[in-house]
Order: structure tokens, then C-alpha cells, then sequence
């Protein structure tokens, strides 16, 4: 008898700990903010501002947007395409806002939001060097290191010439010095290097989009409470029109890297 006590004690210490855990929507509104992982080099998404030292863009005015519709105060990291999701895993930051495409790939690793931006990816390259799909095959290509983008050129394009790069800068200077032909990234990222360049006249943006998937904020994988209040903040977002004017403020007309929206976003 004194033998089945104990082993009842033991085992009801070993399962308290994991009822009385919290999920991660309740460790976050007790502390009364939320850690969003963002790009502080990808312009229009998100770049950082050396005159008011923080990062702005689409995605931060987003995460701006969701966290106070949550009743949160947004606390914003920067990562990179290669460390964004074992940040994550680490908890060092409890979702990502950082060109996180919504793929089945990222699907396994974390689980996504529903998307709030419609990406195409596509190319920047010398004039006359992409003139079909089998091009892709023959040109040296930059492509962001560790993410979906190289999974997918390497699957799609096997035998193409991949050179992978941290992020826009390096894109930028591989293109520029000619380690490559070409690059591959979204095509708002695409638009914006494109207007940086001196000599702009030299490259063409070809009509052969590589991909075309939402992107959408990531967390951490059975987070179901989590997800729920974070697309209900996206839904009413979309549904007030705040979404709509987010998005012309870096995507519209009069900016400089416009881009017609096709979409909304509790669809994705």
C-alpha cells in the first residue's frame, strides 16, 4: 500500500507542472507585451531609421496594429531569414513579422497566421540574361541564406547557380560588383534595391515570378489560443479598413515601391 502512495505521488508530480502550464497567450498578457521578430534591412517591410534609431515599416505597422487590438504593448527584435524560427523555438521573441512565407515547409516548424500580405517572388537581373523559365537554370542567382526562397530554388532549379547571402545589403553588393547575374527575393524587396541602384538602367525585373504565396506571422507550433486571437485582431484590422491603409502607406501609389492590393487578408 505504502508502496502505491508513493508511486501516485510521483506520478501527480510529474503531471502537475504540465496542467497548471500556461500557453503562450496567457504568459503574454501577463506580462503586458509581445516580442516581435522583424527585418531591420528589407525595406518595405522593415528598415531601420538611423535618424529615430527604431525600425519601421509594413510589417511593424502591422505588428503595431495586431498587439493593440490584443491589448498589448509591441516590443519589436530584429532577425534574419536564417535565425527568425529558432528564435522563436528559443523564446526569445513570441511570434515572427519577418517575410515569413506560408508554406507547408514553415507549416512544419511553426504555426502561421493567417497571411496579411500577398508575396510574388521574382527576380532582379542583368538586362537580357532571364528570358525564360529555363534561364533560371544557367544564370548565377543571390538568394536570401537559410530560408524557404534557397529550399525552393534549390528544389525548383537544381542545377542553377545558387550564391546565398544574410539578407538585402549582401543581395545588393553581389549584384552590384557582378558575383551574380541575378537575384531572387519578394518583389516589393526587389523594387526597393532596384531604386537604390546607381546605374538602375542595367537590370530588368522579368515577367517570371517564381512563386506566389501569402505571408503571414508565425508562433509557435500548438499555440491554438494564440492563433485565434491573433487572426481575430488581423480579421478586424482587414474588416476596419486600417489594413488597407497600412498598406498604401508603403505599397501605394505615391510611394516608392508601388504595388496594386489584390487581396484580403482573413482569406489566406
Amino acid at each position: 500500500m505504502k508502496s502505491l502512495y508513493c508511486a501516485c505521488l510521483l506520478a501527480a508530480s510529474i503531471l502537475m507542472p504540465t496542467q497548471a502550464q500556461a500557453d503562450d497567450l496567457d504568459l503574454i498578457k501577463a506580462k503586458g507585451e509581445i516580442v516581435i521578430g522583424v527585418k531591420d534591412s528589407s525595406p518595405p517591410f522593415g528598415e531601420f531609421n538611423p535618424k529615430t534609431k527604431t525600425v519601421m515599416g509594413y510589417d511593424i505597422d502591422m505588428g503595431v496594429a495586431v498587439a493593440k487590438r490584443m491589448g498589448l504593448k509591441p516590443v519589436f527584435k530584429t532577425v534574419e531569414t536564417g535565425n527568425r524560427v529558432q528564435l522563436l523555438l528559443d523564446r526569445k521573441i513570441d511570434l515572427i513579422m519577418a517575410s515569413l512565407g506560408k508554406t507547408p515547409d514553415v507549416a512544419k516548424q511553426v504555426d502561421l497566421s493567417y497571411g496579411y500580405f500577398m508575396n510574388q517572388t521574382k527576380a532582379l537581373a542583368l538586362k537580357g540574361v532571364i528570358r525564360s523559365y529555363d534561364d533560371y537554370y544557367t544564370v548565377s542567382i543571390g538568394v536570401t541564406a537559410g530560408g524557404p526562397l534557397e529550399k525552393l530554388m534549390r528544389k525548383q532549379f537544381p542545377s542553377a547557380e545558387l550564391v546565398t547571402a544574410p539578407d538585402k545589403p549582401e543581395l545588393t553588393a553581389m549584384l552590384t560588383s557582378g558575383k551574380v547575374q541575378s537575384i531572387v527575393a519578394a518583389e516589393a524587396l526587389l523594387i526597393s534595391i532596384w531604386n537604390e541602384l546607381p546605374n538602375k538602367q542595367r537590370y530588368e525585373m522579368p515577367d517570371y515570378p517564381i512563386n506566389v504565396n501569402p505571408i503571414a506571422i508565425g508562433m509557435r507550433k500548438g499555440e491554438t489560443k494564440l492563433r485565434t486571437a491573433i487572426n481575430r485582431a488581423l480579421t478586424e484590422i482587414e474588416d476596419s479598413g486600417e489594413a488597407e491603409r497600412i498598406y498604401e502607406r508603403w505599397f501605394g501609389a505615391n510611394t516608392t515601391t508601388p504595388i496594386p492590393r489584390t487581396f484580403r487578408i482573413n482569406r489566406y
